[in-house]
């Protein structure tokens, strides 16, 4: 079976619902790709669903607001948030993938949805990322019941995924602007947005060096 030439993804990210997979470190550069088309402008909000402390990448974003969502309540004041909220409006969410009835009330006008989580999502998401390191394989088995093995086959994974690997690339899976429901799958530069990454932080840079030289006390 010959390789199947893969387009690379272009569509705008504004509006729609995009889910990061398997790699958390995907997600800065995926927001600052979102940044650069919105121009800045709107808010941006955080939920944190799935209990963790604020991550390193999250601590260098300035966010209008964060909600951890320990109960309904939270998940209320949060949904509440959106509904009130400037537009445009980025929506980070962190932790296990949210109901249906939650992705229902975020899928609102010019609000764009960014989930990560382990697992192949099972709702209605408009794009799905994968992380370069993911064989074809895996990547099968979490579009299995968006495309169909058939389609699958047809798109020769095996051969496809280990050229991006070699690339620094990776897959997305998109119904953006699509005929078919099925979607269609393009590759991305996992590199893109990396200018997001904060320039030299102080306090960061201390707190980095006092650990430094606490292991290097424990070792002696």
């Amino acid at each position: 079976m010959n390789t199947v030439r893969v387009e690379g993804f272009s569509s705008s990210l504004r509006g729609r619902k995009l889910w990061i997979q398997g790699d958390e470190a995907l997600l800065p550069n995926r927001l600052h790709v979102l940044e650069q088309e919105l121009l800045g402008r709107g808010r941006s909000l955080l939920l944190i669903a799935d209990g963790r402390k604020l991550p390193r990448w999250a601590s260098k974003i300035d966010w209008d607001s964060i909600y951890r969502l320990k109960d309904t309540q939270d998940l209320r004041l949060a949904l509440t948030y959106v509904g009130n909220a400037a537009r445009p409006l980025r929506v980070v969410w962190l932790g296990e993938e949210p109901s249906h009835q939650v992705l229902q009330k975020l899928s609102v006008q010019d609000v764009t949805l960014v989930g990560f989580g382990q697992g192949a999502p099972k709702g209605e998401w408009d794009a799905i990322f994968f992380p370069s390191f993911y064989d074809a394989n895996r990547i099968e088995e979490s579009l299995l019941s968006r495309m169909g093995s058939l389609r699958l086959a047809a798109l020769n994974l095996k051969s496809v995924v280990p050229e991006l690997k070699a690339v620094r690339a990776g897959l997305v899976w998109s119904s953006i602007e699509e005929s078919e429901k099925s979607g269609a799958v393009y590759w991305y530069d996992i590199a893109e947005g990396e200018g997001a990454k904060a320039a030299f932080n102080p306090v960061e840079t201390a707190e980095t060096l006092r650990e430094l030289a606490d292991r290097i006390c424990a070792a002696k």
